[in-house]
């Protein structure tokens, strides 16, 4: 039998799903790396960097969009998730995440090609 707190737990699930809300909103791709993801939307049109340690490390995103410009989004605080918003028939078409370690080297994911 489930426990009061099981179903209270899927209930607030459920109305968050239902509403759209996640850490990571209609990921279509992500690319890992320690420490953090960054994630685009379905529709490619959206790029979410999130640090989920908070370990004082940044995460960045390196991105090129259809147009062929290239750019980071980094984050600027521990455990932030950034998101950045493309219009006007600009899309993401690579990204790969990072984090960004002033000691070493950066340890970055996967490119991911759209």
């Amino acid at each position: 039998m489930f426990s009061a707190r099981r179903i209270a737990a899927a209930a607030v699930l459920t109305a968050t799903l239902a509403a759209g809300g996640s850490s990571v909103a209609f990921a279509g791709w992500t690319s890992n790396t320690a420490g953090g993801a960054a994630s685009v939307s379905t529709n490619r049109t959206k790029l979410t960097v999130t640090d989920t340690r908070a370990d004082n490390n940044r995460i960045y995103a390196n991105y090129g969009l259809n147009t062929g410009t290239r750019g980071q989004l980094i984050t600027k605080s521990s455990g932030q998730s950034i998101s950045q918003t493309f219009t006007n028939g600009k899309l993401v078409a690579n990204f790969q995440a990072c984090t960004d370690r002033p000691w070493d080297d950066d340890s970055c994911g996967e490119f991911i090609y759209i």
